[in-house]
């Protein structure tokens, strides 16, 4: 598929901060270029797109400057394996329309750690 960007949907992107560096950007990317309906995109579809990809996500504590006694945002919290039980874990997926990988999401916990839960639980 062939999208193009108006000038003002790339400075867009360009002011947006990007914590995961090349690699989220180019995520984004790939699937605004899949989901989009149209071949050209300005800056208020890649807006609504950036929302979109923001809402499916947990929110992600962000350090203030300085010495901080937060944990590191990147490594995830330790949960246990009974944290989420059978009708959490049906909820979830449920909402993410059967999407594995997004009903861990929105339970911030991987894919791996879902499917784990989902298996011990006999659910699947």
């Amino acid at each position: 598929t062939n999208v193009s960007l108006t000038g003002r949907a790339v400075a867009f992107l360009v002011r947006q901060p990007w914590p995961g560096n090349v690699r989220q950007l180019s995520n984004f990317v790939e699937r605004i270029v899949l989901l989009a309906g149209r071949t050209t995109l300005d800056e208020a579809e890649v807006a609504r797109f950036l929302n979109e990809q923001a809402s499916e996500l947990l929110p992600v504590p962000v350090a203030p400057a300085g010495p901080s006694a937060l944990p590191d945002p990147l490594i995830r919290p330790y949960l246990r394996l009974d944290s989420h039980g059978a009708e959490t874990l049906r909820q979830a997926l449920a909402q993410s329309g059967g999407n594995k990988t997004r009903a861990a999401q929105r339970l911030g916990l991987t894919e791996r750690q879902f499917s784990y839960r989902w298996r011990r639980l006999g659910l699947g």
